[in-house]
């Protein structure tokens, strides 16, 4: 089976102070590192990890944001808008992969 990109694959940390924490690690391409982002829904960004954002608008002109969240916390979309308000800093989904990312649901 081949992986299909971007590659979205939860993880936990090990570290005492992010336990609970889940974060998603993101592939563009195979050859590409992973970046690390935080995926929890509750999260305001104290966690010091990123997001990974669809801006608002998007889908229409008055649709939110979207963050990527975990398969441990998200159940339907990966992409939901943000419950709670965002302090951190945001990693934007390439113009190239919304679509696929915007379709994309757990079960």
């Amino acid at each position: 089976m081949s992986t299909r990109y971007p590659s979205i694959r939860t993880e936990k940390s090990d570290e005492e102070r992010f336990r609970g924490h889940p974060f998603i690690d993101v592939r563009w391409a195979e050859a590409s590192e992973p970046i690390r982002c935080c995926a929890d829904s509750w999260c305001d960004g104290r966690c010091g990890f990123p997001s990974l954002v669809i801006p608002a608008g998007y889908a229409a002109p008055y649709a939110p944001e979207l963050k990527a969240r975990s398969h441990y916390v998200a159940c339907g979309d990966l992409m939901q808008p943000f419950r709670v308000a965002w302090e951190g800093s945001r990693i934007v989904v390439p113009e190239e992969y919304r679509d696929d990312l915007a379709r994309r649901v757990y079960f």
